[in-house]
């Protein structure tokens, strides 16, 4: 599923996408 995020400050942004996919990948793996 697609997660809408609110654009912020590119770092935090990132940092969170990432976080989000390590999670879902974790959880299909």
């Amino acid at each position: 599923m697609m997660i809408p995020f609110e654009p912020q400050r590119p770092g935090i942004k990132l940092s969170r996408q990432r976080r989000r996919l390590q999670e879902e990948t974790s959880m299909f793996n």
